[in-house]
């Protein structure tokens, strides 16, 4: 719906993606917070799909949650999109964040090491402890309610993108360590 801000997951359906703290989060935010998103879910069916189903059917927030299944137009979903959230509970690299920032989405994620080796904190991130839907929610609320943290945080994405992952200024860092260990 428009005036709706589109929060996406992107993510395979398993216990390890934390989707269920996810839908806690939705199902406590306050009703015009909640009114105000609308989440998609998109990502491969996996072995947490019909318990994150029948979640949502029973804490009924099925009108803001869209399943969108495995998708190949995942940018343009991104591009679409207003925030990244991501609960996972375990991480290796977390590349879908850097897909993100390259989209200029303001994240949320939980506050894991590997998170943190993509994001900057409270510069294009808000962070929460693993399992802790009442502080996910409470992300959720503070990026909804407020555009100029928003926009702030979405152009710090494409500042941390351009930075620490495109390949011309990864060349570059190479590059320079080279030249430093060359003059030792």
């Amino acid at each position: 719906p428009e005036n709706q801000l589109v929060l996406i997951n992107v993510a395979r359906q398993e216990y390890q993606k934390g989707q269920d703290v996810l839908f806690d989060a939705i199902a406590i935010l306050p009703k015009d917070v909640r009114d105000k998103i609308h989440l998609l879910v998109v990502g491969r069916e996996g072995k947490a799909t019909p318990s994150l189903q029948k979640q949502v059917q029973e804490k009924g927030i099925s009108s803001h949650i869209s399943f969108l299944g495995h998708r190949t137009d995942i940018p343009a979903l991104l591009n679409m999109s207003d925030i990244f959230v991501f609960p996972s509970r375990f991480e290796g690299l977390p590349g879908v964040l850097i897909e993100a920032e390259a989209s200029g989405l303001p994240i949320i994620c939980t506050h894991l090491s590997m998170m943190l080796e993509v994001v900057k904190v409270n510069e294009n991130a808000l962070t929460f402890e693993i399992d802790n839907p009442i502080q996910l929610a409470e992300a959720i609320e503070k990026l909804v309610t407020q555009a100029d943290l928003r926009s702030q945080f979405a152009k710090k994405s494409k500042e941390v993108f351009k930075e620490n992952f495109q390949i011309e200024s990864v060349h570059q860092k190479m590059y320079d360590l080279y030249q430093k260990l060359i003059q030792k």
